[in-house]
């Protein structure tokens, strides 16, 4: 979890791992200015009643994350709270919670998927003074955070959203926020070539990591499923996609990362609703049809521990 709290009246809880979290908080560093922050690694990272003095806030933006049991509890019981809530997020496993009125969640806007990055630039629009952001700078940056996170690339040579997450992985979420930030908005979205040059060199890392991880999977069955396991520890969204080619056969890929003790599901087709099937694991799991996970915990790590136990066998032999 990452803070930046100054006792400002906006706060902006979003998400830390990925660039449709890293979304909301640069358009809040162009429209705000000045507003709290706070970065969590997934839905069960934060927790509105012991994370933050909810009561000092007049506004509380959350963003690409969902409501946790105790959370949805907490705004239930603490209407004046409920009340200061706009939620954005666009988790297929989370839809069901609309009923509740401080709950957001959309999948789909117009006649495509869309992104907690999309959706907060919506509703910015609709606030005073933000003309400005129907510039070509914001239009191309929401548009390819948008396609990089629904995994949805229409275009052969849309590559600004892939290169945007590498150089978040590459330089942090802090860093990332204020260099997009500190770009001029006036024009279209360039990054600068001293960037360009660090995605290239970062870019060759990372295939050979994705090569790698992918080099030590192997299929194995699990209950009804076959499932393509990898360890990685980074590169979730690119290791699945690679999975799925080299194991055709495989139901969905799974990738344990011991480092942030999470699991990612992938898949490349609709056989199967992966938001669905991480809830099998746990009932914390969630997500999109074609991308989801859950972390480890008293509910998963038994399931996880008998795959695991079947992919080194696999590997030692």
């Amino acid at each position: 979890m990452i803070k930046q709290i100054n006792n400002n009246k906006i706060l902006i809880i979003s998400h830390l791992a990925d660039i449709d979290g890293m979304g909301s908080i640069i358009l809040g560093k162009f429209y705000f200015k000045e507003f709290d922050y706070l970065l969590a690694d997934n839905n069960y990272d934060f927790n509105l009643e012991t994370d933050i003095n909810a009561a000092d806030y007049e506004t509380i933006y959350i963003c690409d994350l969902g409501f946790t049991d105790k959370n949805l509890q907490y705004c239930l019981s603490h209407p004046e709270i409920a009340n200061k809530i706009k939620h954005f997020d666009h988790h297929e496993s989370e839809e069901e919670k609309n009923k509740y009125s401080f709950v957001n969640e959309v999948i789909r806007l117009d006649d495509h998927l869309t992104s907690a990055t999309e959706l907060f630039y919506t509703y910015l629009l609709t606030l005073p003074n933000s003309e400005f952001l129907k510039s070509c700078f914001f239009q191309k940056l929401v548009e390819a955070i948008r396609r990089e996170d629904t995994w949805t690339f229409e275009e052969v040579n849309n590559t600004l959203g892939p290169n945007l997450a590498t150089l978040h992985a590459y330089l942090g979420a802090t860093s990332f926020i204020d260099m997009i930030s500190s770009l001029d908005c006036t024009g279209n979205f360039y990054l600068p070539q001293a960037y360009e040059d660090i995605i290239i060199r970062q870019n060759a890392i990372k295939d050979n990591d994705v090569a790698n991880y992918v080099s030590k999977a192997r299929l194995i069955e699990y209950r009804n499923y076959k499932i393509a396991v990898s360890i990685s520890e980074g590169y979730r969204s690119y290791v699945g996609n690679e999975l799925m080619k080299k194991y055709p056969e495989a139901d969905f890929a799974l990738i344990i990362n011991f480092y942030r003790l999470t699991c990612s599901l992938r898949i490349n087709n609709d056989k199967y609703d992966l938001g669905q099937v991480a809830q099998e694991f746990t009932h914390n799991g969630g997500g999109h049809k074609i991308a989801a996970g859950f972390q480890f915990d008293e509910d998963s790590t038994p399931k996880i521990e008998e795959i695991i136990s079947k992919y080194l066998v696999l590997v030692k032999n």
